[in-house]
């Protein structure tokens, strides 16, 4: 029960943010994934995220074995964060069978092809956004104006 409040808390925020950084972290490989932006597709019950890679940059002998990866969502208008860690690989045909979503990720074409990634550790963290030096300038100076004066004076340099 846990982990499937678990998997639809992730899911809720995966499909909010969609974009992420994917990370190898496999740096001793004798092949190496160049960091890349990824766009999610879906995330199943199992704890998988699906997404689509392209072929034109990426060899698909890349994902044959399974490769540590670290997946960094992000979205500038959201005020959260996620970090997925997990093992990236491509889907089996029992996996494309039990997954019979109409998802772009699990039809490969000829410039692309899917990839899943087993979520092993994820890491949420709400980000609060710095207030903007204008801000600052402009609270004080309407303060300033209106006859506030403002008890601290802030010093940006």
């Amino acid at each position: 029960m846990l982990y499937d409040r678990n998997i639809s808390f992730l899911r809720e925020k995966i499909n909010a943010l969609r974009t992420a950084i994917l990370n190898d972290l496999n740096s001793f490989s004798q092949y190496y994934i160049y960091p890349c932006l990824i766009h999610a597709e879906d995330v199943d019950q199992k704890g998988h995220v699906w997404f689509s890679m392209d072929s034109r940059k990426y060899d698909v002998a890349l994902f044959e074995k399974p490769v540590p990866v670290r997946l960094q969502f992000f979205s500038s208008g959201k005020n959260f964060r996620l970090d997925i860690t997990g093992m990236a690989s491509l889907p089996t045909e029992k996996d494309r069978i039990t997954h019979k979503d109409d998802n772009r990720a699990l039809k490969p074409t000829e410039d692309t092809f899917p990839v899943k990634v087993k979520i092993f550790y994820a890491e949420y963290a709400d980000v609060k956004t710095p207030q903007s030096t204008t801000n600052v300038f402009s609270m004080l100076y309407y303060k300033w104006l209106n006859g506030n004066q403002p008890t601290q004076m802030l010093v940006l340099r």
